[in-house]
Order: structure tokens, then sequence, then C-alpha cells
């Protein structure tokens, strides 16, 4: 059952998305595939995110051996949730699990839109957070998210980061990405509320 919606500054979230058993099968599952996830280094080249000991293990859902059946109801539990209709699947990323340690972090980005009538919006699920550090920072606030809250990014519209991971837990995020219709999204609010991409 999920608790309520957290209207954060620039975005919005939704707590205990899942219940902590449903976290720690996600959890087990992704140290299971972690061998198997690529070790991505950063899209800006950020010396300090390509040492050799820093984790930053992140793994696209299509291309894992085993994905558990219960994060693909997670997914339509979302779609029903936000009430979307009009998407395309995400083409560059898709949904993916990623794993970041100690002194590593998410790089400041835009992700790519699929063309000018569909941006890239994502619903970032925290599994594991870290002692301390490794809030996300989207459009230059800081969201105080917590483990088992699931929060809304419109990832191709506005830049996001996160902070630097620190202490012994992982951050582990889950990721469901959408290209969203800019059309449906306007016609959803009856008013401009993104203009068309160029």
């Amino acid at each position: 059952m999920i608790n309520s919606k957290v209207i954060f500054e620039n975005t919005y979230g939704y707590e205990n998305f899942i219940t902590d058993e449903e976290r720690n099968e996600i959890e087990t599952w992704a140290f299971l595939e972690q061998e198997r996830m690529r070790k991505v280094y950063p899209i800006n080249n950020e010396s300090d995110q390509r040492k050799k000991d820093i984790i930053r293990h992140f793994g696209k859902l299509s291309e894992l051996t085993h994905v558990p059946k219960l994060v693909n109801e997670l997914k339509e539990k979302l779609i029903e949730y936000e009430q979307l209709e009009e998407f395309l699947p995400e083409p560059h990323n898709g949904d993916w699990i990623s794993i970041v340690g100690q002194d590593a972090y998410v790089e400041p980005h835009i992700d790519a839109n699929l063309n000018r009538n569909y941006y890239t919006r994502r619903y970032n699920l925290l599994i594991s957070l870290p002692t301390s550090g490794g809030l996300p920072i989207y459009d230059g606030k800081i969201i105080p998210v917590k483990e088992k809250l699931i929060w809304r990014c419109d990832a191709g519209l506005y830049n996001h980061t996160s902070e630097i991971v620190n202490g012994n837990r992982f951050r582990i995020n889950l990721s469901f990405g959408f290209s969203i219709s800019i059309d449906w999204e306007n016609k959803k609010f009856n008013k401009k509320v993104i203009k068309s991409l160029i």
C-alpha cells in the first residue's frame, strides 16, 4: 500500500511504493546481477569517477539474465498509479538498475529525448541509500528521498545528478523510463505545459 504522495520543491514522489519484503527481494537480485552489469564511466569524463576502485555499476534490464516478476509488476503499478497513457518505450537506456558505491556519484546530465514530440521521463525507485550522501539533485535542488520512495524525474528536460555516496552502504536505484508525448501532457493539463523540443 502506497503511503502518501510527497511534494518536493520541483517534483513529487510516493513514499513506501514497495514493502520491506519487496525492497529486500530487489536488493538481493541487484547484487546477484552485479557481475553482469557494466562498469560505467562518467559521460562528462569526470576524472575522480574513473578510478579503478570506484563502484559504478549499471545494468539495462533488457541485458540482464534474469529480471524478477516483481519488477514488471511494479512498472505496471506505476503506469496505473500515474495514469500514463500516451508514451513509448525509452529507446536509449530503457529500464535499468544501478549500484553506486563509496566516493561515486551520478554526474550532471540531461537524458536524450526520442524526438521533438516526446521527452524522456524516469521514475526512480530508491532501493538502498548510503549512510550519508547519495541524494538526487534535480534542476539544482536536492530531493530528500528515502528508501522505498519513487520519484518523478523529467530527465530529458532538466539537469540531474546526485550527491557523492559516503559510507559502507550502496546507493541502489531502479529506474523506469518512458518517452512521454508532449501533446498528451499538454492536453492532460489543458494548457501548454511543455513546448515542442528543438
